[in-house]
């Protein structure tokens, strides 16, 4: 079995993999000061013969020692992928998009890929047929459009993120619609042109918010919650050859 670590900003996901299969996914809190502790007992209970992690956000030092000694593979930018990139920044290409790519890869192998995640901001990421991650584009996510409305106005309230209908009946309904339906329109719109470009495309949706906006009753659209994970254990594979 391979254990696949995801150590955010404010959550830590652990995953255990069979092969290919997710059998299970726990959370912990970063704050928790027993964290080290909490990640040593899962590891000892769920016995990987692999563990693969990657960060975001900063991890503590006990942690980074728990991981160095179970002989973890830390997964960045020098990490070796199945799949190469045309993107010309790459040290500033977030390591989840470079993991949702290397999913899409091995899920989906020569097809073209548009990867979306719908968390803090959208990023939408294609891979082509080939193998070569085209790049993409990154714009605000639900709860970041509503805030914004608030932060740089004088007087529109900061409100609960809400699918209403179309048309508001109050201040608030009306920037609920347009937060929801705003960012709907969006990515409709976008997957619409992606499907213009390239042909027999296959669109998966990850990310918090990718369960409200029920994209995948749409034919080739399909939704993936842990696809950071999935693309952490490919690489585990990767590295067993």
């Amino acid at each position: 079995m391979n254990a696949a670590i995801d150590w955010g900003n404010s959550r830590v996901k652990l995953g255990l993999f069979e092969n290919q299969q997710l059998l299970r996914v726990d959370h912990f809190q970063v704050e928790d000061d027993l964290i080290a502790k909490k990640i040593s007992d899962w590891l000892d209970v769920v016995h990987p013969e692999h563990i693969i992690w990657t960060n975001s956000g900063e991890p503590t030092n006990s942690v980074k020692e728990l991981f160095a000694d179970r002989k973890a593979i830390h997964f960045s930018h020098q990490t070796p992928i199945a799949h190469s990139t045309v993107y010309t920044t790459r040290e500033t290409l977030g390591l989840d998009r470079i993991l949702l790519m290397e999913a899409a890869y091995h899920e989906f192998p020569k097809t073209n890929c548009l990867v979306i995640d719908m968390g803090t901001c959208i990023t939408y990421d294609i891979l082509d047929a080939s193998g070569v991650h085209q790049g993409g584009s990154i714009s605000p996510g639900w709860k970041m459009r509503a805030t914004a409305m608030h932060q740089q106005t004088a007087k529109l309230p900061l409100v609960e993120l809400d699918k209403v209908d179309l048309v508001g009946t109050s201040t608030t309904s009306a920037i609920q619609s347009g937060a929801y339906r705003g960012m709907l329109n969006e990515i409709q719109e976008t997957i619409r042109q992606y499907e213009q470009r390239y042909s027999a495309l296959t669109i998966i949706v990850t990310g918090g918010d990718a369960e409200a906006f029920d994209l995948q009753a749409k034919k080739d659209i399909f939704a993936r919650p842990n696809y950071t994970l999935l693309g952490l254990n490919a690489i585990i594979h990767h590295y067993a050859q």
